[in-house]
């Protein structure tokens, strides 16, 4: 099946082809991105509606030109410092596809870390049916593990009204609807009850470190800002955390690099019976508070 606005090469309406634009994006994102090459690449295939495997075996196919008008406009808006997953409205967290807009964080693989945790621990406690995910954004963390664990029920919070919409957006695109249920409160505030797994991505930047980051320009600040020390949100899931985790039970929690000291004397003032770890990401830095009760 061609891609949308594809035409045979040869009929006059035909401006430019694949090849010709793969090179044109490259050169225009050079200074903006550290992987122009790749950004063109995923730009152009979700403008065309291909995967990039045909993009690349098809780099002679020519294109229309109301398709080139739609890549003109997605390239400005990258020119002008959108990130690629605003731009092309979805970006990939661990393996699957996921809406994306300015409402949320865009998923970043550091974050995988936290799924692969939660999955390994339902493994081996098969009996657990239920979680809770604070501050859900796109829903991936829910999303991602009811995936794998085809039995598993959550809870999904945000404060969020915007963010939210895109996370019931994400749930119907994986037919998810009877698995996963959104609430929109601020963390945890209100809820009851004992829940086995418990997991967050919270802000954690502190402020002064925020405010001088290029993604402080585009993505929401309240996903990101934990306040003056990036403690403030985490302090208070990890408060709240400790009424509602289940025994056994696990809590993970992303924090930010510099933060593993903190973290974790909070964590063992509040679950003094557990065992507390800080796990790095692939990139060595601290990246993932980690809780288990037996």
């Amino acid at each position: 099946m061609k891609p949308a606005g594809w035409l045979p090469a040869g009929w006059e309406t035909v401006k430019t082809d694949i090849s010709a634009w793969l090179n044109d994006l490259k050169l225009r994102l050079f200074a903006l991105s550290d992987t122009p090459g790749l950004d063109a690449e995923v730009l152009l295939a979700h403008t065309l509606k291909v995967d990039r495997a045909w993009l690349l075996a098809h780099r002679d196919e020519a294109v229309a030109p109301d398709v080139l008008a739609d890549i003109e406009s997605r390239a400005s808006d990258l020119e002008s410092g959108i990130p690629l997953p605003y731009v092309i409205g979805e970006w990939e967290f661990f393996g699957n596809q996921f809406f994306v807009n300015p409402a949320v964080l865009i998923p970043r693989p550091e974050t995988e870390l936290l799924v692969e945790q939660a999955i390994q621990w339902l493994s081996a406690h098969p009996g657990q049916k239920n979680a809770l995910d604070a501050g859900t954004g796109t829903g991936c963390i829910p999303i991602s593990i009811s995936l794998q664990n085809p039995d598993y029920s959550w809870l999904a919070t945000d404060i969020s009204s915007p963010a939210l919409d895109i996370a019931a957006q994400n749930i119907r695109r994986y037919q998810l609807e009877t698995r996963i249920t959104l609430l929109q409160t601020d963390v945890l505030d209100g809820l009851v009850g004992k829940y086995p797994l418990i997991c967050s991505n919270p802000p954690y930047i502190p402020t002064s470190v925020y405010q001088a980051l290029p993604v402080a320009r585009h993505e929401p600040r309240p996903a990101l800002d934990g306040g003056i020390d990036g403690l403030m949100v985490i302090t208070k899931f990890l408060q709240q955390s400790a009424t509602l985790i289940a025994s056994p039970g696990l809590i993970l929690c992303e924090i930010e690099e510099t933060l593993g000291p903190q973290v974790e004397r909070i964590a063992n003032s509040l679950f003094p019976q557990a065992s507390i770890l800080v796990l790095p990401d692939l990139s060595g830095k601290p990246r993932l508070l980690k809780i288990k009760l037996d």
